[in-house]
């Protein structure tokens, strides 16, 4: 992995210096305290994002990189990464008994584009489900709704094409490997209307997936669907989504969403209600609240954070996170935090 991360930072070098990229990311320096199962800790996160792509040609460049330093934390970093770690093979500066320091990719991609073929091999995002949090659809990225100030869902080593009927109508196809299991999968898109909709067929390591989904807008609202069947031996199993968004007013903003599995690869069966809302006191300073039901075991969670700009691109929040019972769905500790962020 260190002849790897030394090779990206050399091309990474030649293309800054020889065209004119795109970069842009952000620093956010955060500190945690939690309460999980009768245990406290008080973690401390420092992340440097950075995003660098390019266009030359009929070709495209894309790279997003990350470095974490967590301090206390390694019981919960799926709090912080929002996925497995392992699977982003992180390359390790430091990694001592409370404080580790590392360093990983999760964009690291080139692009082919025609007037209607696009190609893209290496770590990309594959976004074929329209849900906000628990998308049935989005089967080759792992991604925990619960992420604590985790802007980006993670991406896949991949291969993927486009193949563009109109500028409303697609196919897609994609192939991936996580953990030594392949992923196939190809999905049909297109539009009637106002409805932007979609069908998958994928196969899976265990299963075999057929599913679509559905968006529309009207007015202030925007409705989103998703369904996938999974064939898994002699079962046959079903994902459900739901979800809504209203524009209440020019400060008040809606969000709601429901999800129920059978069981999948990355939930338990169970099911989750999710009701969220925007409040924009002023240009300077919002107020984030969002409230999680999770069954069986009637899981609540109550999620409260409060943002302040102090410029376009300088941000200072906290927030907190209570989980009044648990849920065979999900486990998480009680935490309060508070962080600033510069964007570049």
């Amino acid at each position: 992995m260190g002849k790897l991360f030394r090779v990206n930072l050399v091309f990474l070098l030649f293309i800054t210096v020889n065209l004119y990229p795109s970069v842009s990311g952000y620093l956010k320096l955060n500190a945690f305290y939690l309460d999980y199962l009768n245990e406290t800790s008080f973690v401390q996160l420092a992340r440097f994002r950075f995003r660098f792509e390019e266009s030359f040609n009929s070709f495209s460049f894309k790279l997003h990189s990350e470095i974490n330093a967590i301090n206390h934390g390694e019981r919960y970093y799926s709090l912080f990464t929002g996925t497995i770690l392992d699977e982003l093979d992180p390359y390790y500066f430091y990694k001592g008994k409370e404080l580790k320091i590392y360093h990983f990719f999760d964009r690291l991609s080139l692009t082919y584009n025609s007037e209607k073929f696009i190609l893209t091999v290496g770590r990309q995002r594959i976004p074929w489900g329209k849900a906000k949090l628990f998308s049935p659809l989005d089967i080759f990225n792992l991604y925990n709704p619960f992420a604590i100030e985790k802007e980006e869902k993670q991406g896949v080593n991949s291969l993927r094409f486009e193949y563009y009927f109109s500028g409303f109508s697609w196919i897609e196809g994609a192939f991936a490997r996580r953990e030594g299991k392949n992923y196939f999968g190809t999905a049909l898109f297109f539009s009637f209307g106002s409805v932007d909709s979609n069908l998958v067929i994928a196969s899976l390591p265990e299963e075999t997936l057929i599913g679509g989904a559905l968006e529309g807008s009207s007015g202030r609202t925007v409705l989103r669907a998703e369904l996938a069947l999974r064939k898994k031996s002699n079962l046959l199993l079903k994902d459900i989504s739901l979800g809504a968004d209203f524009q209440l007013s020019s400060k008040i903003y809606l969000t709601g969403e429901y999800f129920s599995t059978d069981g999948s690869e990355f939930y338990p069966k169970g099911k989750v209600l999710v009701l969220a809302g925007d409040y924009k006191i002023s240009d300077l300073s919002t107020i984030q609240l969002s409230y999680f039901h999770a069954s069986p075991g009637n899981g609540n969670f109550f999620f409260l954070r409060f943002l302040y700009s102090w410029s376009s691109n300088f941000d200072v929040y906290i927030g907190f996170l209570y989980s009044s019972s648990g849920s065979s769905l999900w486990q998480f500790p009680k935490i309060a935090y508070t962080g600033s962020a510069f964007y570049y």
